[in-house]
């Protein structure tokens, strides 16, 4: 029946590739991107007609199947997992495209807002509300110290997706790009926790 196919809206290559990266098995594509264990991909060659439209589903799907997801945060491999789709993600960007003075621009879609970014607490929460450390080993103990005090203030990211020898740097690359996870490298650290602190300090000599 058309009400149990659904047609794969990604390209031949991610679509391959979202089964050989291991991020979903082929046969439970259409029930986790339909959100219905009933249905089924349609067959690659069949065509909609004038008065037959098949259902298309892809990654935006995926993305906001809430139960699926945090069914895999809740698992012990779920860094092993989430990494696979973040660089499924990653090798298979998508484009919005507009026009300006009669010309065609893209523009790549971003993944800002979509509550899929694991946390080292197991939650997920949109790229913009965590936090990736970035300090580097000459920055000083001070400012390490700092950073760690700083970090039990917000959600960060879960350190195992980023444990991949070789995917760390497009890993990072991805989250802090195109999915808005924030740096908290050695300048954040001044900005919220030094400059505030002294700000504090010179107010309070003031009174």
């Amino acid at each position: 029946r058309l009400s149990e196919v659904v047609r794969l809206g990604e390209d031949s290559k991610a679509a391959d590739a979202l089964v050989h990266s291991g991020v979903l098995a082929a046969e439970e594509i259409a029930a986790v991107l339909g959100g219905d264990s009933n249905l089924h991909l349609v067959d690659a060659r069949v065509r909609d007609g004038n008065s037959i439209k098949l259902r298309v589903v892809d990654r935006w799907n995926l993305l906001s199947n809430d139960a699926f997801l945090k069914q895999k945060a809740r698992e012990p491999e779920a860094p092993q997992w989430f990494r696979r789709l973040y660089l499924w993600l990653y090798r298979h960007p998508v484009y919005d495209t507009y026009s300006q003075r009669k010309k065609e621009h893209k523009v790549l879609r971003r993944y800002d807002d979509i509550e899929f970014v694991l946390t080292a607490d197991a939650r997920l929460l949109p790229g913009k509300e965590v936090c990736v450390l970035q300090i580097a080993e000459d920055a000083g103990e001070f400012i390490a110290d700092l950073a760690g005090k700083l970090l039990e203030q917000k959600p960060i990211l879960h350190q195992g997706v980023l444990d991949e020898q070789g995917q760390a740097a497009p890993l990072r690359g991805f989250l802090t790009g195109l999915a808005g996870v924030q740096v908290l490298d050695a300048k954040a650290v001044c900005r919220e926790k030094v400059l505030p602190d002294a700000l504090g300090k010179v107010h309070a000599k003031r009174r």
